[in-house]
């Protein structure tokens, strides 16, 4: 992003409780601009300030990779294709037979184009790609709804989830996959953790905080489980010295992935499998 682009910040109460009363757990410059993560008295974890709705745009160019995946590494691009098959089986186990299925996020629309391959024929949608943009997703009702690493970056999240839960019915399947605040490599990384994403990441979620957000937006959690393959992906991105990609990036997998394997909760992001209540 230009260092010369005007941005609009905006300091924000709480989505989960409205209120203001929170402490800032870490701050980040970036181009000339401070952004802190805090957490809220009941304990859910936002950014404040944020771009507003207007401004955030300006932080989803081609420099954003889920946006231009084409520019992904071959060892990043073998972890996309395992967990697209990952995707795909996690799906299929509640939805047997062939269903419509919303992606919602999809930016480039990478996971739609592997679905249509293997027969499913997915309606993508992201509001800051240039993929399928005209679509009004709304107009249908959908099996399943997949939001792979996206409801963190949405600014209004009931007004979201409400619009998911408009498109569902009461068999339908919430997918949210999210990186976890809690997990192993945030401990580990701090400040540096890439799942961060200041300051497209809006909010980080713990399960318990997942789990208030659902139950008050008419969800609830019929399943979660962890995404073991996130573990690489943010291994890998948050080792920015390719010394340290060479030399810790195997010691870090044999001993954080039995950890996750063990407690679930250390994982680097969890998937949410919901239902309309």
């Amino acid at each position: 992003m230009s260092d010369n682009l005007t941005i609009e910040l905006e300091n924000v109460s709480c989505s989960m409780c409205n209120k203001s009363n929170f402490s800032i757990l870490s701050s980040h410059h970036l181009n000339k601009l401070m952004f802190n993560i805090v957490k809220c008295e009941c304990n859910f974890i936002y950014l404040n300030p944020r771009p507003s709705e207007k401004s955030i745009s300006n932080y989803y160019d081609n420099s954003y990779l889920p946006h231009n995946t084409s520019r992904f590494s071959t060892f990043i691009k073998i972890l996309q294709k395992f967990t697209f098959i990952w995707k795909k089986y996690s799906i299929m186990k509640y939805i047997k037979t062939p269903g419509s299925i919303l992606d919602w996020g999809a930016g480039d629309g990478a996971f739609g184009s592997y679905m249509k391959l293997k027969g499913r024929y997915p309606v993508s949608y992201d509001k800051f790609s240039n993929h399928d943009k005209k679509i009004n997703y709304i107009e249908s009702e959908y099996d399943v709804v997949t939001m792979w690493h996206s409801l963190e970056h949405v600014h209004n999240i009931k007004e979201t989830l409400t619009n998911i839960r408009f498109v569902m019915t009461n068999q339908s399947y919430l997918f949210i996959a999210v990186p976890n605040y809690n997990s192993i490599d945030r401990i580990i990384f701090k400040d540096r953790w890439i799942a961060l994403d200041v300051p497209r990441h809006l909010y980080h979620f713990t399960p318990s905080s997942m789990n208030n957000c659902l139950e008050k937006n008419g969800f609830k959690i019929i399943d979660s489980r962890p995404l073991y393959q996130d573990l690489f992906f943010n291994l890998y991105l948050s080792l920015h010295n390719i010394v340290f990609k060479i030399l810790l990036f195997p010691f870090l997998v044999l001993f954080l992935l039995p950890l996750i394997i063990l407690n679930k909760s250390y994982s680097s992001s969890i998937l949410y499998i919901c239902q309309k209540k």
